[in-house]
């Protein structure tokens, strides 16, 4: 992971483009016409992101004048902590996971605000926001390690096949709270 790569995932329509293709194959105007976007400036943005290897050609579904993509052989992962340790990559890495949270929390607003949704996925769905735990670092870190495992063992048992299935936005944030610090006498203030 160098400045290049996080620079070219920092921008909202790529970051919406490597989302799509993460549960589809699609051509740019596909990609346009989903997103709401010109074709050529889809089409750059694509070249660009094969570029640095994070999509490659569809090569089972194109043909000569129609280029289909799909996300490159194996899973981006990206340790944030160590890559805001480097001093040559920590405002690309800040730019990069502002963009993330900005277009995770356009998801979630986007989904809350749309009537079309069956009672069904509606009941299904899941926001919740718990703002009073107190916890060390580690109590922190051992739940946030509790749900990621929770989370990972119902990705994998899902198999999407059944017919009523869809992709589904899972988002997990827990972090401490910017205001809250403890006073003299060791209250939470």
């Amino acid at each position: 992971m160098d400045a290049r790569m996080l620079r070219a995932l920092a921008h909202p329509l790529r970051i919406e483009i490597l989302e799509v293709l993460r549960y589809e194959s699609a051509t740019s105007t596909t990609l346009a016409k989903r997103l709401d976007q010109n074709t050529g400036t889809v089409s750059w943005h694509l070249r660009h992101l094969a570029e640095l290897g994070l999509i490659e050609e569809d090569e089972e579904r194109g043909t000569k004048r129609e280029r289909w993509w799909k996300p490159a052989a194996g899973s981006l992962v990206m340790k944030t902590q160590e890559l805001r340790q480097d001093p040559g990559l920590s405002g690309q890495i800040d730019t990069y996971l502002q963009a993330t949270l900005r277009a995770s929390y356009e998801r979630s607003a986007a989904f809350m605000a749309d009537r079309s949704w069956s009672d069904t996925w509606m009941a299904a769905s899941v926001a919740s926001d718990w703002n009073s735990a107190v916890m060390t670092p580690e109590q922190l870190k051992a739940m946030g390690d509790e749900l990621m495992d929770v989370v990972t063992r119902h990705i994998d048992a899902a198999t999407g096949e059944e017919e009523d299935a869809l992709p589904v936005n899972v988002q997990l944030h827990a972090f401490p709270a910017r205001h809250a610090k403890r006073g003299a006498d060791g209250a939470v203030e």
